[in-house]
């Protein structure tokens, strides 16, 4: 029976049990000279350094230094693979063998560690020590998970600070590391498909119960700076004013077929927003037939959107010509396509599992791991969305990658920890919202934190998602129109762009396009947090005024379109100066009763109707209308006095 959550759904990975399926970026060159990215975040996780130091005993078969040394090496590789494996096993949650209970505390994943800095010393008598030092993405407080005490001195524990030189203290964490020692042999066997930690009694390893040979590493924990969040980049997806997007869907063993309920979300969700399907219908929508179109407004242009499906039910998963062809497909998108979108089974060091693996051989079915480095992509910025169990560890085998190695053109959305099934769909959607928009309206521009925020079951910790990459992203929304700071405004619609508000600033309505950091904003301006603006989920920062003090001109006009109604409105007429509630505080934000309105009273029904609203959005009378039309009231009430006092008029002949 596939494994069974109370209360929960299925996961969308393979566990221990069904033997892992992927083979290792390091086979076919031991020791790489890997040094560790800082460039994963996710709303719920971060990432942190493990550091440690480790033995490798050389055969005496090796002699001379050189020799000894070179083997050394070789095996401080093999040993790097044995850490990062065990590592895995005690930070990641795995099922019971019951298969009914989520075991694991540290709801973490482990990815490939750093060889740049291996302090490699020689003992004299074959034993050589080195440096290992991996990376953990865990939740944010993983620290209330782990010890503090300082590891005994005698147990291998030397300078595992972050700098080479400090041992545990108040901004590290001990974490002892059991593991079996295996020997050179062992560590050795590699082969893709057949590595040593594929084997029953390796991957179900648990040392209260291990005969064999133990041995304890001693780890310090040390949190990274955590990475800025950063938005979708809209300006490179974009720039040719088209959008390509490969859907993929991988075989699934249960027997409620999400690989198919899956495909038939996707599709039927773009066929009711319009979408052009190529065929009469899911059911008629075949491998072969083309991509689904439509040209939707982003940021005022035109963009033609097109999104290929691609999904085992297209075919027979167990038949080795067509697992082929969904492997081709998924190539295809990640060489072509500028969104690639995978959902279904994967694992740590699985890669993809697009057919059934329990009769395809891999190398056909599924695009592993260690394929990652050596395969066709664009050298164009991309998205990839791996929606699979532990698919952080696929960071470093896309970094590898010739088109990817400047860090600078991918954005991988990567799971954590383990994924829920059932919510792949949901989120392939929900990125496709975030890209086009939905309901006839554009996009608004989305950061990763609103984004993969909705990601996450809120009730567990399975489906912790982060996305690598996310260094170089915008921190200024790509939709909004720095051009129009200032300007004045009634609504959100007055200042055009998508990635603009209407907010106020000390007694103007004026346009502000919206940010995450100061670094995204313009000279003179600071990303500062509306209360109007506040949304669940949402970013709200908007690049304002640093001094208060917003001035801007029409470009037409050469005036000074600071001298608007609003400022130009005696006080206590327009709603907006109720109370004088518009002042701002000395750092130049407005204090938190710039509510229109007598800023005295709580009680709604006593407040003036028409001050309800700080801002006008969509469907309001913004504060730039209703002074209008009391303008235009007052005028004509002033005519009506004029026409009474000077009695009737004559008419003229």
């Amino acid at each position: 029976m596939p494994p069974r959550f109370p209360h929960a759904a299925p996961l969308a990975c393979l566990l221990p049990a069904f033997a892992f399926l992927a083979g290792c970026a390091d086979t076919a060159e031991p020791v790489s000279w890997r040094t560790l990215p800082i460039d994963y975040r996710g709303p719920q996780v971060r990432e942190f350094f493990v550091e440690g130091t480790s033995t490798v005993t050389v055969e005496p078969s090796y002699v001379g230094g050189a020799e000894r040394e070179a083997r050394a090496l070789e095996l401080v590789a093999y040993k790097h693979i044995v850490l990062e494996w065990y590592l895995y096993l005690l930070v990641a949650d795995h099922m019971s063998p019951d298969r009914e209970t989520l075991l694991g505390e540290f709801h973490a994943h482990v990815r490939n560690g750093a060889t740049a800095d291996l302090e490699l010393t020689d003992f004299g008598d074959g034993t050589y020590s080195f440096r290992f030092r991996g990376e953990l993405s865990a939740p944010l407080e993983l620290f209330d998970l782990l010890p503090d005490d300082v590891p005994d001195s005698d147990a291998g524990l030397a300078d595992a600070g972050p700098d080479g030189g400090v041992p545990p203290g108040p901004g590290t964490r001990h974490l002892p590391l059991p593991m079996p020692v295996l020997d050179n042999e062992e560590m050795s066997r590699l082969e893709p498909g057949r590595e040593w930690y594929r084997a029953w009694g390796r991957s179900l390893f648990d040392p209260a119960t291990y005969e064999g040979e133990l041995e304890t590493v001693d780890l310090t924990v040390t949190p990274e700076e955590r990475s800025q969040d950063g938005y979708i980049d809209h300006g490179r997806l974009l720039g040719d004013g088209r959008l390509t997007i490969g859907i993929h869907v991988g075989w699934d063993y249960y027997p409620e077929r999400f690989d198919r309920l899956h495909a038939m979300q996707v599709y039927d969700w773009l066929v009711a927003e319009g979408f052009r399907s190529p065929a009469e219908s899911f059911d008629y929508y075949g491998i072969d037939s083309g991509p689904l179109t439509k040209t939707v407004l982003v940021g005022g242009r035109p963009v033609e959107v097109e999104v290929t499906l691609v999904h085992s039910l297209q075919g027979d998963p167990a038949e080795l010509y067509f697992a082929r062809r969904m492997k081709d497909a998924l190539l295809e998108s990640l060489r072509e396509r500028e969104v690639v979108v995978y959902l279904g089974h994967s694992g740590n060091r699985h890669g993809f599992l697009l057919s059934n693996w329990n009769v395809v051989p891999y190398e056909d079915g599924a695009l592993l791991d260690h394929e990652l480095p050596s395969i066709g992509m664009s050298d164009a910025y991309q998205i990839v969305l791996a929606d699979g169990c532990h698919t952080y560890s696929m960071g470093e085998p896309f970094w590898a990658n010739p088109a990817k190695a400047g860090r600078t053109n991918l954005d991988l959305v990567a799971t954590t920890n383990l994924s829920v099934t059932p919510d792949a769909g949901d989120h392939a959607v929900r990125l496709l919202i975030a890209l086009v928009g939905r309901d006839g309206r554009p996009p608004r521009g989305t950061s990763y934190d609103e984004l993969l925020g909705a990601y996450r079951p809120l009730e567990t910790y399975m489906g912790l998602y982060g996305v690598h990459g996310i260094d170089d992203n915008p921190r200024l929304n790509p939709l909004a129109d720095v051009g129009r700071l200032c300007e004045p405004c009634g609504t959100d619609e007055d200042c055009g762009a998508s990635g603009n508000a209407c907010l106020r600033v000390n007694r103007r309505y004026v346009c502000l396009p919206e940010c995450l950091a100061d670094d995204g904003c313009p000279a003179g301006t600071v990303c500062r947090e509306h209360e109007d603006r506040i949304e669940w989920g949402r970013p709200h920062g908007y690049c304002t005024p640093a001094d208060g003090v917003c001035e801007w001109t029409a470009p037409d006009a050469g005036t000074d379109a600071g001298d608007d109604v609003a400022a130009d409105a005696p006080p206590g007429d327009a709603p907006a100066d109720a109370g004088d509630a518009g002042d701002p505080s000395p750092d130049g934000t407005l204090p938190p009763t710039d509510v229109a309105g007598d800023s005295s009273t709580d009680d709604p029904s006593t407040a003036d109707p028409g001050c309800g609203c700080r801002a006008a959005g969509p469907g309001r009378l913004g504060p730039g209308l209703v002074l209008g039309l009391l303008a235009l009231l007052s005028l004509r009430r002033g005519a009506r006095r004029s026409r009474t006092a000077a009695g009737p008029r004559s008419r003229r002949a």
